[in-house]
């Protein structure tokens, strides 16, 4: 087992595609829940969940 990086952060997430809007719903059952618009093709609905995430943190790039 690895010891973990102090620097790093890590939030499970679940995302839902197909949602209609870019929205984060909170946190359930120690999950992030966001919902986003695009389509779960070529990675566009990861692409998309990744922006309110980091958002939420205050990280938005």
């Amino acid at each position: 087992m690895t010891t973990p990086d102090p620097r790093e952060l890590r939030i499970p997430v679940r995302v839902t595609a197909r949602s209609g809007r870019d929205v984060i719903e909170g946190v359930r059952d120690g999950h992030l829940i966001v919902r986003v618009a695009a389509v779960p093709a070529d990675g566009r609905a990861n692409e998309a969940s990744s922006w309110p995430s980091t958002a939420w943190i205050g990280r938005r790039s």
